[in-house]
C-alpha cells in the first residue's frame, strides 16, 4: 500500500472505526468518546514508538516497553 493510500484511508476515520469495533468485540470494551481519544493517542504514539523500538540494539526489550506503554494508554486509569 502506498503512503498516499494509507494516509487517505487513515484520514477518512475508517481505520479508527474498524479498530474500535474489533477491540470492542474482542475484549468486550464499551467504547465512548474517552476511549476514542485514547485509541487515537495510542495509534499516533504507537507509530513513533514502534519505529524507535525497531531501531534499538535491545529490540525485544524496547518492544516490550512499547507494549506496556500502549496498554497503559488504552486501558489505564
Amino acid at each position: 500500500i502506498s503512503a498516499a493510500t494509507r494516509d487517505a484511508y487513515a484520514a477518512s476515520g475508517e481505520m479508527l472505526a474498524t479498530l474500535r469495533e474489533v477491540l470492542a468485540e474482542t475484549y468486550d470494551i464499551v467504547t465512548d468518546d474517552r476511549f476514542d481519544l485514547r485509541l487515537r493517542l495510542a495509534i499516533e504514539a504507537g507509530e513513533r514508538l514502534l519505529a524507535f523500538a525497531l531501531d534499538q540494539p535491545a529490540r525485544e526489550a524496547a518492544l516490550a516497553e512499547v507494549r506496556r506503554i500502549l496498554v497503559a494508554i488504552l486501558f489505564g486509569p
